[in-house]
């Protein structure tokens, strides 16, 4: 498949998943219960696509013990996700998550011997711009007013 339509097909989901959940987290949801039942249907469908896309074919004990702790993993996340947007605005926690991510790259050049080119420097430097930018306090803004 095309890497560009899958990037954006991707790009898509991700970003109508996120406004599905903001939407229902403020609408729908207000006590975690809901959270898990959002949780429990999107995961619930994204393994019907996954499975109507590819199948699940022959899989190793181990590669199913990993999938169940990566499952249960997702899980907390999704509810924790679910919980912080009933809790402040989308674009600050849609800043925040994506600023984990750099666990990931920074573990692998410290930790494992990868490089980091500059393109994931200049990457870091923007997501710490945009954290440190998200994280001005609501005060300096009345103040200006």
């Amino acid at each position: 498949m095309n890497t560009t339509f899958t990037l954006i097909v991707s790009l898509a989901a991700a970003l109508g998943g996120n406004i599905a959940k903001k939407y229902y987290t403020d609408k729908d949801s207000t006590t975690l219960a809901g959270g898990f039942v959002f949780n429990a249907v999107s995961c619930l469908s994204a393994a019907v696509i996954l499975l109507c896309w590819g199948g699940f074919g022959t899989s190793s004990v181990f590669t199913i013990v990993l999938g169940v702790v990566f499952g249960a993993v997702t899980a907390l996340q999704g509810i924790t996700n679910i919980a912080a947007l009933q809790v402040g605005p989308m674009s600050y926690t849609s800043v925040i998550i994506s600023f984990s991510t750099l666990i990931s790259a920074l573990s692998g050049a410290m930790f494992f011997g990868e490089g980091l080119g500059w393109a994931q420097i200049v990457g870091i430097v923007l997501m710490l711009v945009s954290f440190t930018l998200a994280a001005k306090s609501d005060n300096d803004e009345k103040k200006q007013m």
